[in-house]
């Protein structure tokens, strides 16, 4: 029976690796390397013009898709250890 269960659980975990993963609005997505500029003051909660003026000012480095601005959850994470880093 352990085998019949196993085989089961391999059937559904391939299943799940390539299905896509259904994202509903308002659900944080952690799987995700890029975040849109909403999401990232979300993420910081700050603002969306204080994250707007640290892309321009090029305090966090922006990735960009012709007119589409997203952030990389990496420089996000990098830009908080550098305000604690530099208290």
């Amino acid at each position: 029976m352990n085998d019949v269960m196993g085989q089961a659980e391999h059937r559904e975990q391939s299943r799940s690796d390539a299905m896509p993963r259904i994202i509903r609005a308002g659900e944080p997505d952690t799987q995700t390397m890029l975040v849109r500029i909403e999401e990232g003051a979300r993420l910081l909660d700050i603002g969306r013009s204080a994250v707007c003026q640290m892309l321009a000012d090029g305090t966090l480095p922006a990735v960009r898709f012709g007119r589409s601005v997203r952030i990389r959850r990496s420089d996000l994470e990098a830009l908080i250890e550098r305000r604690i880093g530099g208290r």
